[in-house]
């Protein structure tokens, strides 16, 4: 599966906002973090596995 990870400067927050793309075919689908906001989170609990077809 193909995997980025990119780093884009908010300049509504003044931060730099980390997020990742998992995949290159199919729906896409847009996941926020929880309170903890890590990029990682998602795929660290085997949410990408889960929402694979099989």
């Amino acid at each position: 599966m193909k995997f980025a990870s990119h780093v884009h400067y908010s300049f509504n927050l003044g931060r730099e906002i980390h997020y990742n793309v998992y995949g290159h075919t199919g729906k896409p689908v847009l996941v926020f973090p929880t309170s903890d906001g890590m990029a990682n989170e998602f795929a660290d609990n085997n949410m990408i596995a889960a929402c694979r077809f099989y």
